[in-house]
């Protein structure tokens, strides 16, 4: 199999790569670049190709687009034609016209178009779901915060995408959209921007469904790393950490908390990443809801909401 990778940055290196490497079936990998000093991973398997040059080949196993929010539909046309699957990096833009775009919807019902959620594809996700299922909750909590990095980075240019909400937040928010659909009732919301650096730094949201009085989900960029979630059910509370981000080298284990006793339970090594590509390869994504149409647009709906302030 050819993978096609447009975009060479951080995340191409430190995730993607290492990723398709590990999967015996991807024979190539060209990397689509406009810098040569993003070029940090060599491999025999990997092939470099500047981004006004022609790809090497006529057709890929899928194409995968690591590039600022603000290109990645314009990256999406440009390269349509080579592929029948195509994964855009989380957001799939920060361009929210695409909502009402009969071009966009066509397009991604003609092939395969994801959006990158790849922590939906951790085993952690179905055992959460299924406690939810099987336990009565009182209250689910959810959080993803990041410290500062880079402020030369997109996520702190606006017209380029930047902001928390997008960056973060989408995470806690499209988990529990994924969880609760249109079951989920928004009580309260807030986002926070920095009037100095142009873009929103933190949001939080409050909500509940028929079943479970409490949701609540908050992201930031700029403060104490969190990542997790929280279900507290009438007789034990079960905690999910580095729900959404993980070391692929760490044994992953979730904690059940009953009568001041904590359990360890382990679910194993696992890179989320690997199983995201693989299940895109064999053709099994389509079983994912989130992946559909409807729900793409349902959850950049709320998102956009947020964005407006309703």
């Amino acid at each position: 199999m050819n993978i096609l990778v447009v975009g060479n940055g951080q995340h191409t290196n430190k995730r993607i790569l290492p990723a398709l490497l590990k999967i015996q079936s991807v024979e190539h990998i060209e990397v689509v670049f406009n810098s040569k000093k993003n070029i940090k991973t060599k491999d025999n398997k990997i092939i470099y190709t500047k981004s006004n040059d022609t790809p090497n080949h006529k057709s890929y196993s899928l194409v995968i687009y690591a590039t600022p929010p603000r290109v990645h539909l314009d990256n999406l046309d440009n390269y349509f034609g080579l592929s029948d699957n195509h994964l855009i990096e989380k957001p799939i833009s920060s361009n929210f016209k695409f909502l009402e775009d009969e071009r966009f919807k066509t397009l991604y019902k003609s092939k395969n178009v994801f959006e990158s959620l790849m922590y939906l594809h951790h085993p952690a996700i179905e055992v959460l779901k299924k406690i939810i299922s099987e336990n009565s909750c009182l209250e689910f909590k959810t959080s993803f915060k990041v410290p500062h990095t880079d402020f030369d980075h997109y996520r702190y240019k606006k017209d380029e995408g930047g902001g928390s909400l997008l960056d973060q937040g989408i995470y806690p928010i499209s988990l529990i959209l994924f969880l609760f659909k249109d079951k989920f009732q928004t009580l309260k919301k807030s986002i926070f921007h920095d009037k100095n650096l142009d873009v929103d730094l933190s949001g939080r949201i409050i909500g509940k469904t028929n079943t479970i009085n409490k949701i609540s989900m908050e992201w930031a960029l700029g403060q104490e790393y969190e990542n997790y979630a929280e279900i507290v059910c009438k007789d034990k509370v079960i905690k999910f950490p580095f729900i959404f981000s993980k070391n692929e080298n760490d044994i992953y284990k979730y904690l059940e908390i009953q009568n001041e006793i904590t359990i360890e339970k382990e679910l194993g090594l696992f890179d989320q990443f690997v199983k995201l590509y693989s299940d895109i390869l064999n053709n099994k994504i389509k079983n994912f809801e989130y992946s559909k149409y409807e729900d793409l647009i349902y959850r950049y709906k709320f998102i956009d909401n947020l964005h407006k302030g309703q």
